[in-house]
């Protein structure tokens, strides 16, 4: 064949591609409509998991790098993803007033709210419309201000709120906010914790944290809403939230922050260090330039505000002066040996790790 005869082969296969795309979005549609009747979320990690395997594995039997397929693959379910939200319906449209509804998550969850057919009323600092006035009309209240604002927002406002509403917060500490909608709120209680940030476009295989307190309606409401729209919900009481918040947030959050401090004290030369990186290094130093290009004061709140925020800064500083103290001595045998411990302790997800962060790598260095 000669170049256009190829050309025009490849436009065909490309054609057939597409028509096979449009059939699998069909078959998609289908079982969203099989979740709704049964109730079930719209994500479900362990089947993408067993795509990607399947994937993978087909791939090498066709001679196709595993890396090309899994990437044409993600682009797939991403689609299947869409296709499902766009079949959702609502369930009894409800009012919905957002105390902070003008600040970045306050925003995204208007959207969020208002594309899935409900009345969204927001109040802030310098809405004409007060709190207490949208706290009054609505089914459900959103607390989404900043952490150390949360629990007196919620005692000003509680007063003003329907007895058969449902209150909730989406601050990063529970126990202080669920116990203040508790004492202050006549209504269903929920606390939740939404584990992305506003620059997420859609919910879609985002994590949220529910932490139900006082009744069943609006926490069954909530987590239904999450699901069909893709989200993974975790259930769990405001203290376990917290227990795991303290490393999940605050060990992490330090620990990236005293990175960028260190190069910065050492005056390290952030354009030159790039030119030495690694995908796998760019990929840590992308997080840390990502942290501190955020909200300085979320993450203080954050990281001063949890309850075991000073017990974490302590085992950092011991952790930071026990290597510190193997350097000095040259204890290499000892780091290896603690070394290896650390590795038993982390155990199987060593190898789901290694697994995630070659795929990053993988899309790192592919991108255009």
């Amino acid at each position: 064949m000669n170049l256009d005869e190829i050309r025009k082969r490849l436009d065909e296969i490309d054609d057939r591609m597409l028509e096979l795309l449009a059939e699998r979005l069909g078959l998609v549609g289908q079982v969203a409509e099989v979740k709704k009747a049964r109730g079930e979320p719209l994500f479900s990690r362990e089947r993408e998991k067993s795509v990607m395997r399947k994937t993978a594995d087909r791939a090498t039997r066709h001679g196709i790098p595993a890396a090309a397929a899994e990437g044409l693959m993600s682009a797939v379910v991403a689609a299947a993803h869409r296709t499902q939200e766009d079949l959702r319906q609502p369930i009894d449209p409800k009012t919905i007033a957002i105390v902070g509804g003008e600040g970045a998550m306050g925003t995204w969850f208007q959207r969020f709210f208002t594309d899935d057919g409900h009345r969204v009323l927001s109040a802030d600092v310098h809405t004409e419309l007060r709190p207490e006035q949208a706290v009054s009309q609505a089914d459900l209240v959103m607390v989404a201000v900043p952490i150390r604002a949360a629990e007196e927002v919620i005692r000003t406002i509680a007063p003003a709120m329907r007895s058969d509403a449902g209150i909730m917060d989406i601050t990063s500490i529970k126990s202080g906010p669920v116990r203040a909608m508790l004492d202050a709120a006549p209504a269903d209680v929920v606390g939740s914790h939404p584990m992305f940030g506003p620059s997420t476009r859609r919910m879609s295989r985002q994590r949220v944290i529910l932490c139900p307190a006082r009744g069943t309606f609006w926490f069954e409401w909530l987590k239904g809403s999450f699901e069909r729209r893709g989200a993974e919900v975790t259930v769990a009481t405001a203290e376990e939230h917290d227990r795991q918040m303290a490393f999940v947030q605050v060990l992490v959050h330090l620990i990236t922050y005293l990175s960028g401090k260190t190069m910065h004290d050492m005056g390290c030369d952030i354009g030159e260090s790039l030119r030495f990186t690694s995908p796998v290094y760019r990929m840590e130093l992308a997080m840390t330039a990502r942290h501190f290009a955020q909200n300085p004061n979320l993450y203080a709140d954050i990281e001063f505000l949890h309850p075991r925020a000073q017990e974490i800064a302590d085992a950092l500083r011991s952790a930071a002066d026990n290597i510190a103290q193997r350097v000095a001595a040259g204890d290499t045998a000892g780091f290896a040996a603690e070394f290896r411990e650390i590795a038993t302790y982390l155990g199987p997800f060593k190898d789901e790790a290694m697994a995630e962060g070659d795929y990053l790598i993988r899309a790192l260095v592919d991108r255009p």
